[in-house]
């Protein structure tokens, strides 16, 4: 499994990484891959995964496309983010021939974006864009609702214009929200700031000092299949530094470009980990895959907000509170239906039932930097904290 180590930081890339680790029956092995300096032999091995944590590039990875072109295995790609530089995945499905893809774009729709890679070789699987980590659950600690501090939490940030409206929403809906509750009696805890940013520990300790946390559906439905609209976002923006986002699209929509209707509306990873600390989401109103009901697991926010009153009431009444993020959990965690476990499983069950031809590989010559157990990136973590708290006008000298 090649991943990318400068994307470690974040949990959800991690927690992912180290499912195979603890649930894993195969024998895998983990290699961070670093521009171009990945000089492991592919062919001591029988399957080679690349982690969506790793997003193709042509002018950072030609020399990982010529080994996996070069590989005779079977080979595997994990995408996320999909309508980032969606052109440049296409052509990396094409052109280095993958067995399996698996997908974060629901199994109805993969025919709509990835139309010309379908082949009868080829098989695409989709799959949610996170999943309950599952290993540390038993020696957890969950503070109960009546001694959380803080009623209403959220953490996010603007969004770039290329990312589309439901992107927007997470940045909107909960600034809308807080505008508000301005003058309630509702203690809330909702930024942003980019140096207000949380992640780790630190993310699950304000998980369970909340109450309640803000939410809306993930994903995009805005492809960029020429791989321009960031190219296109900036050039504008050079001309206009109060381009809205309104004259955005307009704009895209000279270019032919369109956004899809509810096609990627997804559940997060930070919906179950909320689950998962028993705090109560407050969900902009929406499917999030089938996975949750509004009736039993949720409070569903209605988008103009003409229910908020009823989200005041609730969040003051702790038992009602209490019984909502029980039944959650007990539905979504401790089923284990959603949990990296039953994900690992199914991952392995498809690699297993492609056609291997020859003997399976039992030699292994291996790079020093390949290793049972993928890492996180310490470094990078501390200095994106450093540049977080960075000036915005001294940040542009230093691009994350």
């Amino acid at each position: 499994m090649l991943y990318a180590p400068f994307s470690t930081h974040v949990g959800a890339h991690l927690h992912n990484l180290l499912s195979y680790y603890h649930h894993g029956q195969l024998d895998w092995y983990f290699t961070p891959e670093v521009r171009n300096l990945n000089f492991n032999k592919f062919d001591n091995f029988d399957v080679v995964a690349i982690h969506h944590s790793l997003r193709y590039d042509p002018k950072r990875h030609f020399l990982l496309k010529s080994r996996l072109n070069q590989f005779s295995g079977k080979k595997i790609l994990f995408l996320q983010d999909e309508y980032l530089y969606t052109g440049r995945n296409i052509e990396f499905i094409q052109d280095v021939n993958f067995d399996l893809v698996y997908s974060c774009i629901p199994k109805q729709h993969i025919k709509k974006i990835y139309g010309n890679s379908l082949t009868t070789k080829r098989r695409f699987i989709s799959i949610l864009t996170g999943y309950v980590k599952d290993w540390e659950l038993n020696q957890k600690f969950i503070k109960p609702i009546e001694s959380r501090k803080i009623e209403l939490g959220y953490r996010g940030r603007e969004p770039e214009y290329s990312w589309g409206s439901l992107v927007r929403e997470k940045f909107i809906f909960p600034k809308k929200i807080l505008k508000e509750l301005h003058n309630s009696q509702i203690k809330t805890d909702i930024s942003f700031r980019d140096k207000d940013r949380i992640y780790g520990k630190k993310w699950i300790d304000f998980n369970q000092e909340c109450k309640a946390m803000l939410g809306t559906e993930s994903g995009s439905n805005l492809f960029d299949f020429n791989n321009d609209l960031i190219k296109t976002e900036k050039k504008l923006k050079l001309k206009n530094p109060n381009l809205t986002f309104e004259e955005y699209l307009i704009v895209l929509k000279s270019m032919g470009y369109y956004e899809y209707e509810k096609l990627m509306n997804q559940i997060s990873p930070r919906i179950f980990e909320a689950i998962e600390n028993k705090t109560l989401l407050v969900l902009m109103e929406g499917e999030y895959s089938g996975v949750i009901n509004s009736k039993k697991h949720y409070f569903s926010l209605k988008k103009d907000l003409s229910n908020l009153d009823e989200m005041v009431k609730l969040l003051k009444d702790n038992n009602k509170i209490q019984k909502i993020v029980d039944r959650a959990y007990k539905d979504i965690i401790f089923s284990k239906k959603y949990g990296y476990k039953s994900y690992v499983h199914k991952i392995e069950k498809e690699i297993l039932s492609l056609n291997f031809t020859g003997e399976i590989k039992n030699d292994r010559s291996i790079f020093f930097i390949t290793s049972k157990k993928p890492k996180k990136n310490f470094i990078l973590f501390y200095l994106i904290k450093i540049w977080l708290i960075l000036p915005k006008n001294l940040r542009k000298f230093f691009p994350r």
